[in-house]
């Protein structure tokens, strides 16, 4: 069983998640004159196993939520596929620096039952949330940190979460599939260099996780709450529930970099928010 490493450095969500710090071609969805990304080779179809880290549970409180996730499906043979998304449950970030509570809310209408919220009024309460576990040094007056977006879920009864550090996208993937499966519970992913957040509903593979670890994983469904701005820097978002390829994934996906600050765990990792289960000793 694989697990996780956790930070305790501060992330800055510029603009389209945001803290107020200038826009570069690195740093979010501003809309800045029009640049395109660069290429990014394609990644291997077969990576390496990712490494065992030693895991630390944020923050937790233990309100009881309308509904937990229900058990994983039974093993499936042959090429697998999954997808936690509901209709509805998307909601765009309603101001441009609420990327992160926008992601929270999208997550938690897919674990919730009964109807959606996509409401002004909640989508404030869980940035006011998850501000309140901001970490030093924070460059700038708004935005939210991811380590807050893993104690908020918690506090919000959903966990636990955590905040893993993976070395490469293809490591990071293939623990957020597993965590998925495992859990039947969707990731967060801090794409843009740490600048935005998504959320992953599912993905497909040549394998089933409950089968074996040593699957691949094909494409991801995501939830980018910037959709449907345009960015100038990252292009058009894709709608709500939309497969991305893993071959275009590092367009988004990018190794984490923050202008303006230095976090020596975070820089040049991968990012991503992902789901426990009791048992697995993370």
């Amino acid at each position: 069983m694989r697990t996780f490493i956790t930070a305790a450095l501060s992330l800055v969500l510029l603009y389209g998640c945001a803290a107020g710090a200038p826009a570069t071609p690195t740093t979010g969805p501003t809309e800045t004159p029009a640049m395109t990304p660069s290429p990014v080779p394609s990644p291997s179809a077969s990576p390496s196993p990712p490494p065992s880290p030693s895991p630390t549970l944020l923050p937790t409180q233990s309100p009881t939520p309308s509904a937990i996730p229900s058990a994983s499906p039974s093993p499936q043979a042959g090429r697998f596929s999954i997808d936690l998304y509901r209709k509805g449950a998307f909601v765009s970030e309603l101001v441009p620096y609420y990327c992160l509570p926008a992601a929270m809310q999208v997550m938690i209408n897919m674990m919730k039952d009964g109807p959606v919220d996509t409401t002004r009024e909640t989508q404030d309460r869980l940035y006011d949330l998850a501000r309140t576990f901001l970490i030093e040094p924070y460059v700038g007056k708004t935005g939210a940190q991811p380590e807050g977006w893993a104690a908020g879920l918690n506090a919000e009864g959903w966990g636990p979460y955590e905040m893993a550090i993976i070395p490469t996208m293809e490591e990071a993937i293939h623990l957020a599939a597993h965590q998925l499966r495992v859990t039947n519970k969707p990731v967060g992913l801090l794409v843009w260099r740490g600048a935005h957040s998504w959320a992953m509903s599912g993905f497909e593979s040549d394998i089933d996780p409950l089968i074996s670890d040593d699957f691949t994983v094909s494409g991801i469904y995501v939830e980018d709450v910037w959709y449907p701005r345009i960015s100038s820097i990252w292009g058009p978002s894709d709608p709500p529930d939309t497969l991305v390829a893993m071959e275009r994934l590092p367009i988004d996906y990018r190794k984490y970099r923050r202008p303006r600050e230095v976090h020596p765990d975070k820089d040049g990792q991968y990012v991503l928010i992902v789901p426990t289960s009791a048992g697995d000793g993370v």
